[in-house]
């Protein structure tokens, strides 16, 4: 991988969880300034993870069919991009409720794809215990940016730039997969039933099992986090603090990442991190 294609995913990380800073903390404000009632923002922000669900296993059998992953990614983050400009003539619930579900079903594509072209490149060159982490590291880097700039720009001019920030940074996003690079993909055949026989290893049942519940804890985290820490009397930059804080956690972890698996087993890591989680709330 060249120096200007890590560059690129490098960016293309930090820009999309720069839009993750932006919607993780303040969606939920943007929606709650817009006279919707709490029951109305946590359905809204529910598809975030209910297009989760289908999304990436559909866009990762295209990518799959058609051999493109990046071409996918490119288009999905154009296509995002446009669809996030709806924003500024919506009025209705059930417009915003059609909207989040659409956007959030193109964005769905994006990481897994992101992930798995990244992951294909630097094995490709033998690079990706030294630097998948510090790649990865770029999206903690800018979600941690986002909350922060995002936070003391609302708290100044008010949420109503939500919008804004939000087209901005999903255009940035876009043009950067321009620059997105992976070598070419071997084009498998597809065996029925292949899926089926992962799903039933043991192993695997566990792993998504595990990452279920880990989610499912955090779904009221995620939803109701920034109108709780708003309800007890914090402004906007300092709930984008406390937001920071604990990605701050994911920057230690992903620059410290390989020399900590290089002594743990990636199990281990696993049950650390759900007792640390437990412990937390």
């Amino acid at each position: 991988m060249t120096p200007s294609v890590r560059w690129a995913f490098g960016s293309f990380f930090f820009l999309y969880f720069a839009y993750v800073g932006l919607v993780s903390p303040y969606a939920s404000l943007f929606f709650l300034d817009r006279g919707f009632s709490v029951i109305e923002i946590a359905v809204l922000m529910s598809m975030l993870q209910v297009t989760r669900i289908v999304g990436p296993f559909s866009w990762g059998w295209l990518s799959d069919y058609l051999s493109d992953r990046i071409g996918i990614i490119r288009f999905c983050a154009c296509l995002a991009a446009v669809t996030f400009l709806c924003i500024f003539f919506l009025q209705s619930y059930i417009a915003f409720f059609i909207w989040m579900f659409v956007l959030h079903t193109i964005l769905s594509s994006l990481m897994p794809l992101g992930e798995s072209a990244t992951v294909h490149a630097l094995f490709k060159d033998n690079s990706f215990d030294k630097r998948y982490g510090r790649l990865r590291l770029w999206g903690s880097i800018g979600f941690i940016a986002m909350v922060l700039i995002a936070g003391e720009l609302f708290q100044r001019e008010g949420i109503e730039l939500y919008p804004i920030v939000g087209a901005v940074v999903l255009t940035f996003l876009a043009l950067v997969t321009f620059r997105l690079h992976e070598p070419k993909m071997e084009r498998r055949k597809m065996v029925k039933g292949e899926l089926l026989i992962v799903l039933f290893n043991p192993d695997v049942r566990w792993f998504l099992l595990s990452g279920f519940f880990m989610i499912f804890a955090h779904a009221a985290l995620y939803v109701f986090y920034s109108l709780y820490l708003a309800d007890l009397g914090y402004d906007k930059f300092e709930i984008g603090l406390f937001w920071a804080l604990g990605v701050a956690a994911e920057v230690i972890f992903f620059y410290f990442q390989s020399k900590l698996l290089s002594r743990l087993d990636a199990e281990v890591v696993l049950q650390l991190a759900f007792g640390i989680g437990l412990f937390r709330f």
